[in-house]
């Protein structure tokens, strides 16, 4: 638990993510913008270089889509087989030239070894790299019709999420720009202040960056016999005391810590998160700074007293465009440089 810990709420609410946009008159929900894919990579300006490098890989980036080679591209393949039918025909003749060859120094029989057996290993070479690219290629071909293996039927699954709520948060930046705020929702369980409204509910991942006391107990001890035995136990408890500290010294380091999968109400005055059982409240107010990186999917937030936070994952791109509204106005969502992807 980080030394500054916000205030505690008490209570449960599991409910289903709702959709992020805004309803037109017929009740249904408007799309504004395709769903875009996502930018691998980018970094915002002026998030503290601590903080960067601690997060770089704190949670998995946004999947980036690869580019299907074509099944009309079988130069991967047939190269190496090609390779293997010079070297299974003109193999035997270059043997055979050698061994009616007159060698003086190297005797022939030690020169027709070496040759075969590289003919040998070079056929094997060329039938993994065969059965490789020629794999590839066929699965390349397959995910092009829509066939997908489990792996790649999750990786599908996990861009489509970053997608849709990509295009969700594009339509709310688009609708808190033309001042129209979310829809209020009903929230039973958590306890709100008087006149205070739930705006957004969004699951993502959560991590707090500080250090802890390291602290470790050095030991020694006294040996008696062979000095042998006397410096092996002596370099023994060295290495020993000398593990022991660089283990406390990691654990000093500030780094980013508590990271979870969490629940998280965006309220119009707090973020409350489910964090270990328990719910944190964190106010808009208590807020220092703001590092939005939207194509990451990740927000860190900095504050007055608190430890700073980060809010990652595929969701994470609403609660910036929310953010950003929230302490910054409508002006923060048409002038922020870091949101230019989603007001595009």
């Amino acid at each position: 638990m980080p030394p500054n810990q916000p205030e505690l709420f008490v209570g449960t609410h599991d409910p289903s993510p709702p959709v992020f946009a805004y309803p037109d008159g017929q009740g249904k929900y408007m799309t504004l913008c395709e769903p875009q894919p996502l930018t691998c990579g980018h970094e915002s300006a002026g998030l503290p270089a601590a903080l960067v490098h601690k997060r770089q890989f704190l949670f998995p980036p946004p999947p980036c889509s690869a580019t299907v080679t074509p099944m009309k591209n079988h130069v991967g393949w047939i190269v190496p087989l090609a390779g293997i039918a010079v070297v299974w025909f003109f193999g035997p003749l270059v043997l055979n030239a050698v061994a009616a060859s007159a060698l003086g120094v190297i005797p022939k029989g030690l020169i027709v070894l070496a040759l075969f057996a590289g003919c040998i290993f070079l056929g094997i070479y060329l039938l993994i790299k065969v059965i490789q690219n020629g794999h590839r290629t066929f699965r390349a071909h397959r995910r092009s019709g829509g066939h997908l293996n489990k792996a790649e039927r999750a990786q599908a699954d996990l861009q489509r999420t970053y997608d849709e709520a990509w295009s969700a948060a594009r339509v709310l930046t688009d609708g808190l720009r033309r001042g129209q705020a979310p829809p209020t929702q009903e929230v039973w369980g958590v306890v709100l202040e008087p006149g205070e409204s739930v705006h957004l509910f969004i699951n993502a991942d959560y991590a707090r960056f500080y250090g802890l006391n390291g602290t470790y107990v050095h030991t020694s001890g006294f040996f008696w016999g062979r000095p042998s035995f006397v410096l092996a136990g002596v370099g023994l408890t060295a290495l020993a005391n000398r593990s022991r500290r660089r283990a406390a010294q990691a654990v000093s380091l500030q780094q980013w810590r508590e990271k979870q999968h969490t629940q998280m109400f965006l309220t119009d005055r707090k973020i409350i998160a489910q964090v270990n059982g328990r719910w944190l409240s964190f106010p808009y107010s208590q807020i220092s700074a703001c590092y939005p990186e939207p194509e990451n999917c990740s927000l860190v937030l900095e504050f007055y007293s608190y430890e700073p936070l980060l809010i990652g994952g595929p969701e994470a791109p609403l609660a910036i465009a929310y953010l950003v509204w929230a302490l910054y106005g409508e002006h923060g969502l048409a002038a922020h440089p870091a949101l230019q992807s989603l007001r595009s």
